[in-house]
């Protein structure tokens, strides 16, 4: 019987274990690949604790949206061959719901989902992610890679592939709020992981200007200074309420006028001390016909105002991660040439040195820099 490792989380808030497990034979509908570059979330030792209480099938395999290579394919697979440098997208999503209606999804290998349906999905096929030698994943989950372009050429490696992962979340609000070239986006929070990264995918769409904010100014001069001038202005929020925060967001815009397009990424530490104002000071902050475009991890209600919605004819739209088309077209800009990777870089640890890994991506995901289990070829 064939093996290969695997690390195995056997309950939340207990130690993880390096295994040999079996290795699964795909069947229709499956890929099996070899594992080259894993990513490692900021949150994930959070959930591994169950101090972010994500719901995860037990026992089984962390680890989401792995750089990897096709080992062996199902008997329903018409173009994809064995050997072939893949993306995997971590977001499973039910068949058997082609209009989407149900909504049913997992994260494999991250978040199992709450409802008896994703459930279904979560704790058979779909259990084991990434932090393995080997994975395997929905047919409809894999997308090849121009290896020669992207490594050769690009000067790429595997490792770097990885922020695939977290440039395609704010590619698919972006996507969501149907950014046109030349618009304006206000991003937020932009100093963080996928908000730093949203600042790029935004401007390689087209975005005329990324209205960035945070908390304090330091950091986003620092943000600026990576893109041409005018490109990024940063919007602090230290210090003011939500009627000055609304009218600094405004005169950040060109010609004062508002964004076109609010893209938001709150994490659920910004509750305190200001309580969400920046969400509805970024929303008054559009222009008529504006759209918010909300992805972010507040937890309570947030205050906007009804006449204001409907005079403006503003829209506010929540959206779980991307739509199915998305990784294609993510890729496609990065192999054009459109989205650069160069300012990216990863911390890489071997696959075997995961604990030290996790810890490090605590502290160290943040300003273009990410945490990489990698193995061998």
């Amino acid at each position: 019987m064939a093996t290969h490792q695997a690390i195995i989380l056997s309950e939340i808030n207990s130690p993880l274990t390096l295994a040999t497990v079996p290795t699964p034979a795909p069947q229709s509908g499956q890929v099996l690949i070899k594992v080259l570059a894993s990513p490692i979330h900021s949150y994930y030792r959070a959930i591994l604790t169950g101090k972010l209480p994500y719901p995860l099938p037990l026992p089984c395999t962390p680890g989401a949206s792995p750089i990897g290579r096709i080992e062996a394919i199902g008997s329903d697979a018409t173009t994809l061959k064995p050997g072939q440098l893949v993306y995997i997208d971590l977001t499973v999503r039910a068949r058997d719901d082609p209009l989407k209606e149900q909504g049913t999804a997992i994260l494999q290998g991250l978040f199992g989902g709450v409802t008896p349906e994703a459930r279904i999905l979560s704790e058979n096929d779909w259990r084991h992610g990434s932090w393995a030698e080997k994975q395997i994943v929905p047919l409809e989950n894999v997308y090849v890679l121009d290896e020669s372009l992207l490594l050769e050429q690009m000067g790429y490696s595997t490792a770097r592939l990885a922020w695939i992962n977290t440039l395609l979340v704010p590619y698919g609000g972006l996507l969501s709020g149907a950014l046109q070239p030349g618009e304006t986006v206000i991003v937020c929070f932009a100093t963080g992981h996928f908000g730093g990264a949203a600042i790029d995918v935004a401007l390689a769409m087209g975005a005329g200007r990324v209205v960035a904010v945070g908390r304090r100014m330091s950091s986003l001069e620092t943000i600026q200074a990576r893109y041409p001038k005018g490109k990024v202005v940063g919007v602090a929020t230290e210090g003011l309420d939500e009627s000055s925060l609304k009218d600094a967001l405004r005169k950040a815009s060109p010609r004062g006028l508002g964004a076109d397009l609010f893209l938001d990424f709150t994490p659920a530490s910004a509750a305190e001390g200001q309580k969400w104002i920046h969400i509805s000071s970024a929303i008054s902050a559009l222009k008529a016909n504006g759209r918010a475009v909300l992805m972010g991890g507040a937890s309570d209600s947030i205050s906007v105002s009804y006449s204001e919605l409907m005079m403006r004819n503003i829209q506010v739209k929540g959206n779980f991660m991307f739509d199915g088309t998305a990784p294609a077209k993510l890729i496609r800009l990065i192999e054009m040439g459109n989205l650069s990777l160069s300012r990216f870089h990863n911390i890489e640890f071997d696959f075997k040195d995961y604990e030290r890994a996790i810890d490090e991506a605590t502290t160290k995901t943040a300003g273009g820099c990410g945490v990489v289990l990698v193995h061998k070829e």
